[in-house]
This record gives structure tokens, C-alpha cells and sequence, in this order.
């Protein structure tokens, strides 16, 4: 049986991109606001509440950005926008972790849409996808051609 799918959000706002801004064993990276989906959930209603408990926003989901497979589970992005909330008050358990614990500190961030891969935002294929509409101003573009990412294991 295959592990607990996933589900994250693609929040775009004034030229930047919703993040997570992890460090973990000494290394800084990025990752789009995501978690697992609970018992009875399905992946739309799990973007929605990961975004609100890592982010501290309310999130409408527009569409299907890409669908994951990595480590033999599914992870489904989704657009969204925000329609409530402030930004940097998320309280799921994990943004209470601090950066010398086994799983890294969590910190809600705005990365510009023009530096995403230099932050390193993972998955790195969704990242340039996304970076490559934002230099066409056309985010809708997205949601036309879901991108399908099989990863390998070595780039979390």
C-alpha cells in the first residue's frame, strides 16, 4: 500500500509565491504549502486546510496545477486565492518546530516569482514551470495542461 497522499496550494500574490521556507540539517530550502490528506479527505479540502494551517489564509482552489508521484505517493497542487486570513499566522503543529529538531523549523514566506528556482522552491519542475508563467504573466496557463512529475527520490 502505497503512503498517505498529499495535497498543496499555489498561492500568487503582488509578483511572489506563498512558501514554506524550511531548514533542516543545515540546508535552507522551499516548499509550496502542503501536507497530508486526513481520514475522509479529499485533496481539494486538504490544500484548504494546510494552506490555513500553514499560512494562517483562507484559500479558494482554482484548479489542478500538477499531480506528484514521489517516495510511492500522489501529491496534487492546486491554484488558489486568497480570500481571507493573515498571512504569517498559520498554526498547524509543525510551525512550531524549531530548526535543530529531526524535522527542520517552518516559516510562511513570500518568494518572488522571477527567483524561484534560486530559492530553491521544490519540486524543482513545478518550480520552473511556474517561474516560466509568471515571465508570461499568465497563471491560468497553468491550470490547461496539468504538469505530471515523477521524482526521484534524491531531490528532497
Amino acid at each position: 500500500m502505497g503512503r498517505v497522499p498529499r495535497a498543496g496550494v499555489i498561492l500568487v500574490e503582488n509578483g511572489s509565491v506563498a512558501a514554506v521556507e524550511r531548514v533542516r540539517s543545515g540546508r535552507r530550502y522551499h516548499v509550496l504549502p502542503g501536507g497530508q490528506l486526513e481520514s475522509g479527505e479529499d485533496y481539494v479540502h486538504a490544500a484548504v486546510r494546510e494552506a490555513a494551517e500553514e499560512l494562517g489564509v483562507e484559500v479558494r482552489i482554482t484548479g489542478l496545477v500538477a499531480v506528484v508521484h514521489f517516495h510511492g505517493r500522489e501529491q496534487r497542487y492546486f491554484l488558489a486565492r486568497s480570500v481571507g486570513g493573515t498571512f504569517g499566522t498559520g498554526d498547524g503543529p509543525e510551525m512550531d518546530s524549531p530548526a535543530d529538531s529531526a524535522s527542520g523549523s517552518y516559516r510562511a514566506v513570500w518568494l518572488p516569482t522571477d527567483s524561484l528556482l534560486a530559492a530553491d522552491l521544490r519540486p524543482c519542475p513545478l518550480a520552473e514551470r511556474m517561474q516560466q508563467s509568471a515571465s508570461l504573466s499568465s497563471w491560468q496557463a497553468l491550470l490547461t495542461d496539468p504538469l505530471v512529475i515523477h521524482e526521484p527520490a534524491a531531490d528532497r
